[in-house]
């Protein structure tokens, strides 16, 4: 969206996205030429141009192999990556949205702690109303093994 590409580096790119994800996202991953241009649809020829265009724009970069050595990937992060023949409006507008969406997270989790605290509180006032007074040592968490 942020990088106008021809088909051939997007048909590329999601191909080698596809290819980490298999790898679990490993910093570097190898991927053979003939299982590439399989799975991208692309000849030997437009692997590499698609590929000089995914590096001039920062998205991979890529050691290129040698004989029986495949080519070694690295996708680099979108977060990233700069673009600036596009503006990025978007961009700006999910930062905030974002950091509110974690501060929303963090008040509901404050509260429910909160909420436990008290339930607790009130659970220790009802056995010392009703039972008696709970020893110190009593009162220290113990673990459960």
């Amino acid at each position: 969206m942020f990088n106008e590409l021809p088909s051939s580096a997007i048909s590329l790119w999601y191909t080698l996205m596809g290819m980490n994800n298999a790898s679990r996202w490993k910093r570097q991953f190898n991927a053979p030429n003939a299982i590439v241009g399989q799975l991208a649809g692309l000849s030997r020829q437009g692997i590499l141009d698609a590929r000089n265009i995914l590096i001039e724009h920062g998205l991979i970069s890529c050691e290129q192999g040698k004989k029986g050595k495949t080519p070694a990937y690295e996708i680099h992060s979108l977060a990233k990556a700069t673009d600036t023949s596009v503006d990025t409006p978007l961009d700006a507008s999910l930062d905030p949205s974002a950091d509110q969406h974690l501060n929303i997270l963090k008040h509901k989790e404050k509260q429910e702690r909160r909420q436990e605290e008290t339930a607790h509180a009130h659970l220790l006032e009802i056995y010392e109303t009703n039972i008696g007074k709970l020893p110190l040592d009593k009162l220290a968490v113990q673990p459960i093994c």
